[in-house]
């Protein structure tokens, strides 16, 4: 018992020891980014190393420059489901994959699967001619306009099997886009509020001071130094809301 109990107390003391040390480590480093940034540290603060540059990036140029990479790699395809991918990108121009039965730029769907010119892939979230979209829709949005005509009027007992589960989808999708739509209305009231509440104290301050335009300083005089609380008020919610 004697002896399970020495060392139970020498195990307490070495992580009381290792955790002491640890907080001495991390005292002495330097906890973030404090002077500012290079052009190409903004472009490219992702690759940085938070010990080396205090960054916090993944520390990919550390991993590039140590040599554990292989020399010759094992080939891989992947797939990118995602919404955009750049493929005059330097890391990605010469890595992407090339459909061999289909002759670049000749406007013919040489492969016979649908699609024309598809030499790298296809961005299903393009238009018919594969040209970029700015806004895509979510998915849910989509099947609600692909199917609205469809299903909007029918009940699933009039429907087949296979229609069923595709009607239970539009419900699923049309149930989602209709809770983010509330969503987003009620954000947009919000900043309309915001919007007003806004302009109403800077009309209110504008008549006080007799100034066309208010800076930073303005309001901090009239915070420290007017008695009435509304106009103390406005000027709070101005510079809270400018210097956010």
């Amino acid at each position: 018992m004697k002896l399970l109990n020495t060392l139970i107390i020498i195990l307490i003391a070495s992580i009381a020891y290792g955790q002491g040390e640890v907080l001495s480590t991390l005292k002495d480093r330097t906890l973030g980014k404090t002077a500012k940034l290079s052009e190409d540290q903004l472009i490219n603060w992702h690759f940085l190393d938070y010990e080396t540059d205090t960054v916090p990036g993944i520390s990919l140029n550390i991993l590039y420059n140590s040599g554990l990479l292989p020399k010759k790699g094992k080939k891989v395809i992947v797939a990118v489901l995602d919404t955009k991918l750049d493929i005059t990108h330097e890391e990605l121009k010469t890595q992407l994959w090339v459909n061999e039965d289909e002759i670049p730029g000749n406007g013919i769907d040489d492969d016979k699967n649908g699609y024309i010119d598809d030499i790298n892939g296809w961005d299903f979230l393009s238009n018919a001619k594969g040209e970029y979209i700015k806004y895509e829709h979510l998915a849910a949005l989509r099947i609600v306009k692909r199917d609205r005509r469809t299903f909007e009027k029918n009940t699933s007992a009039s429907l087949s099997d296979s229609e069923a589960k595709m009607y239970q989808q539009y419900q699923n999708a049309k149930a989602y886009y209709e809770s983010q739509l509330n969503n987003y209305e009620e954000g947009a009231r919000r900043m309309e509020g915001w919007i007003s509440q806004n302009q109403e104290a800077e009309r209110a301050i504008l008549a006080l001071t007799e100034k066309q335009s208010l800076a930073a300083v303005d309001l901090d005089s009239l915070i420290e130094n007017v008695s009435d609380t509304i106009i103390i008020k406005h000027a709070q919610f101005i510079s809270q809301n400018n210097r956010a």
